[in-house]
């Protein structure tokens, strides 16, 4: 059995496990404090650890016109989704 799960990569998910926003793309990435490999690595829920490439506040433009700002987003590239901390919300 073959499984697809088609999505883009540029669409967000509410994670309530996750302590950490995190995207893959620089494109909404404000204030950006680049970090060296092995700076900070990030434990994923399916086992794997990830390098966090840089660090700063993810300006999030909602399809309503409001501007999420997410604090300390995490950019990881080699993510396929986008992650937004439930527990973060409220920074």
């Amino acid at each position: 059995m073959i499984e697809l799960h088609a999505f883009r990569t540029n669409s967000w998910v509410f994670n309530t496990r996750s302590g950490t926003n995190i995207c893959s793309n620089l494109q909404g990435l404000r204030s950006v404090t680049e970090l060296r490999d092995g700076d900070l690595e990030l434990h994923l829920g399916n086992g794997n650890c990830v390098v966090v490439k840089a660090k700063g506040k993810y300006h999030l433009l909602l399809p309503n016109g409001l501007n999420l700002i997410l604090n300390n987003c995490c950019y990881v590239p080699i993510i396929t989704r986008n992650i937004i901390s439930t527990s973060r919300l409220y920074e």
